[in-house]
């Protein structure tokens, strides 16, 4: 497994068992019975968990016999914890048990968890035979009372066969089962993701025209950077693209502009739907997932939501088409596809309230600052090799994020630049390229890279021979609007080849240069001596950004507040 997958997973669990999902029982009824197998696969992978915490607040949050049942796995990996739990509770729960299972009947019964009641009833001969007590036909009448009915006793013979083949042998599972157990677990279904080749096939034995299926395998190939690249990754989001496209020409220019004829063909598979109501569900759709890391939420929220009543559950023609192709679920989760269609619906619909609403600029730039918040500076990574240059975009774990996925948050903002870029220049895009001048300052540009540099935090990183390694910076909420729109690129300062014996000479100014292993870390922010910084490689690349900031902010000044992509 991926080094950051595997960290990822532990943390996920980490954090998932903190509070065992307290609070929401349907979820926490099959949660819990899943967790300690999972959790006893992982650590058989290498992950390292609290035995002793995790015991007790597992303990503290059952509630259902199986439950307590599916406990007893802790004891392969957590030998001495579970040893000290059996002494203490067993025996209490050996005489709570009865007790327990009427319990879970009239939680069940209040759920409407129908298919687990059934199962429940029924396998209660079997769960009081576990904790060496016997069902009794006084016990049974209880269960009648309760659910309508006692449990459908079977043949021992039978009985004795299931309980042959009731435990899987986990350990005999790949990484590969691992790892997919995990994602189901964590984040429910998924799409199916294709490699390369794959792609191509799909493309080459579409119905495209010649040229533009040769226009799509070189984006596939060489133009990540265009945003045609995000639709052709998955199974599903590959399939939507090439039908969609089948009576066109050429690509569209603007990502809007094919989010329109993804939902016009989508809309023509039930002539019954309105376009209103399609565009609705997703443009308030998109406000349960968009500042999670996946598009992914409980089935039961989405199907107790406002949104499922208002929209689906009286409209068949919609709630079909929407199941059929902007959803995945399961028993538990519900995954979105195709999020640059509720990007692209969100976007239209809140750009029409904006332009609707009376209040006074402020106001409009508010309701723009509500929908991406104040967050915490984000850390940018750069790295130049022979293949190429390499970013990549980290959230601290002490910081606080509205948006939580890069990618999700530079749609919706080239989403408003497409739709309404007049308005959305005029009052936010325009103010906040004002405001980071100001930071900068207007003397001299010698000022203004310092001042840059500094606000950036740029770290410059080098290995012992004076080859560069990689540069890190903090990415305000200013900066990583101005990325998102390609007003300052992809430019990044980057560090320059220096030599052995300059490298050396750094390391003895303590004061900017820190060491580490076989590399060393200069805080170019701390450095004021323009020379060193040009040999360095950070005052060019810095002045780049700069002036691209300065000519658009002129542009703007003039009353111009055309497309900036």
């Amino acid at each position: 497994m991926h080094p950051k997958i595997f960290n990822f997973l532990e943390n996920e669990i980490k954090t998932y068992c903190l509070t065992m999902g307290h609070g929401n029982l349907e979820a926490q009824y099959i949660d819990l019975h899943n967790l300690p197998s999972f959790i006893v696969l992982c650590i058989e992978k290498g992950m390292v968990f609290d035995g002793k915490d995790i015991l007790y607040k597992f303990y503290n949050e059952s509630f259902s016999v199986y439950h307590y049942i599916t406990m007893e796995k802790f004891q392969e990996v957590f030998p001495e914890e579970y040893s000290i739990y059996h002494k203490t509770y067993s025996e209490k729960l050996k005489k709570e048990i009865k007790n327990i299972l009427l319990a879970e009947i009239e939680i069940l019964d209040g759920l409407c968890m129908e298919y687990e009641l059934d199962m429940l009833v029924d396998n209660i001969p079997k769960i009081l035979h576990h904790f060496g007590l016997r069902y009794t036909y006084q016990f049974g009448e209880k269960v009648a009372s309760l659910c309508g009915r006692k449990p459908f006793l079977i043949e021992k013979k039978s009985m004795a066969k299931q309980d042959n083949s009731i435990y899987k042998n986990e350990k005999e599972q790949s990484l590969g089962i691992v790892k997919e157990d995990a994602e189901n677990w964590l984040f429910g279904p998924n799409e199916l993701e294709l490699d390369d080749e794959q792609i191509l096939k799909f493309i080459t034995r579409s119905n495209l025209p010649t040229h533009l299926k040769k226009e799509l395998k070189e984006t596939l190939t060489n133009n990540h950077s265009h945003y045609v690249h995000d639709y052709l990754q998955t199974q599903e989001s590959i399939t939507l693209l090439l039908t969609a496209l089948q009576d066109l020409e050429q690509l569209p220019k603007q990502e809007s502009s094919l989010c329109m004829i993804l939902i016009q063909h989508i809309f023509q598979q039930n002539r019954n739907l309105k376009h209103t109501s399609l565009v609705g569900f997703c443009a308030e759709t998109y406000q349960l997932f968009m500042y999670r890391e996946e598009p992914v939420i409980r089935a039961s929220e989405l199907l107790s939501s406002d949104i499922y009543n208002h929209y689906l559950k009286n409209d068949p023609a919609l709630c079909e088409v929407v199941f059929d192709n902007l959803i995945l679920q399961d028993t538990q989760w519900v995954r979105f596809l195709h999020i640059p269609i509720y990007t692209f619906c969100y976007a239209f619909v809140t750009s029409i309230e904006f332009r609707n609403d009376e209040g006074s600029e402020e106001s409009l730039r508010q309701s723009w600052n509500e929908v991406w918040g104040n967050n915490f500076d984000k850390l940018k990574r750069f790295i130049n090799s022979d293949k190429g240059s390499e970013s990549s975009i980290y959230y601290t774990d002490y910081g606080t994020y509205y948006f939580k996925n890069y990618d999700w948050e530079g749609r919706l903002y080239r989403m408003y630049e497409e739709l309404d870029p007049f308005q959305f220049n005029r009052f936010y895009v325009g103010p906040k390229i004002e405001d980071y001048l100001d930071r900068l300052g207007y003397e001299n540009e010698e000022n203004k890279v310092i001042n840059y540099l500094s606000l950036c935090k740029y770290q410059f990183f080098y290995g012992n021979s004076g080859a560069p390694d990689s540069s890190i910076a903090s990415i305000s909420d200013e900066l990583s609007m101005f990325e998102h729109l390609d007003i300052t690129k992809d430019w990044a300062p980057y560090p320059k080849r220096i030599s052995k014996k300059r490298l050396k000479e750094l390391k003895e100014n303590k004061d900017i240069c820190t060491e580490y292993n076989e590399n060393c870390s200069v805080q170019v922010y701390k450095i004021k001596d323009i020379n060193l910084l040009k040999e360095l490689g950070a005052y060019e690349e810095s002045l780049k950004v700069i002036q691209e900031l300065e000519k658009v902010h002129a542009r703007f000044s003039t009353g111009d507040y055309s497309s900036i992509l």
